[in-house]
């Protein structure tokens, strides 16, 4: 008695009712390529992928800069004093100031 492949149920019931040859159903095992377990699982891992990317561009927002002023001073000693400061607004609408402050000894 001749097995078939697994998965070859709508072939078996062709070869009950003698609409095919066992050879044709031997041949031809009925497999769907979507229902492969490397492709399920390539497909959670791509929707988590997204999801997280898209959660992680929806929360944090873009701040906004309201000003920014740098200037640059010459000591007598010849050292270089810089400043910088710069206001934000995020997108909740708080505000944040920063200053910078660097020398440059020679």
């Amino acid at each position: 008695m001749r097995v078939l492949p697994h998965g070859n149920l709508p072939l078996l019931r062709q070869l009950q009712a003698g609409q095919a040859s066992f050879r044709k159903a031997a041949a031809k095992p009925h497999r769907n390529p979507l229902n492969e377990p490397t492709m399920k699982t390539g497909k959670i891992a791509l929707l988590a992928t997204l999801s997280a990317l898209t959660l992680s561009l929806l929360t944090t927002g873009c701040d906004r800069t309201v000003s920014h002023t740098e200037s640059e001073k010459v000591n007598r000693d010849g050292s270089v004093e810089k400043k910088e400061k710069t206001v934000t607004e995020s997108s909740d609408g708080t505000i944040k100031k920063e200053e910078k402050k660097t020398v440059d000894k020679p």
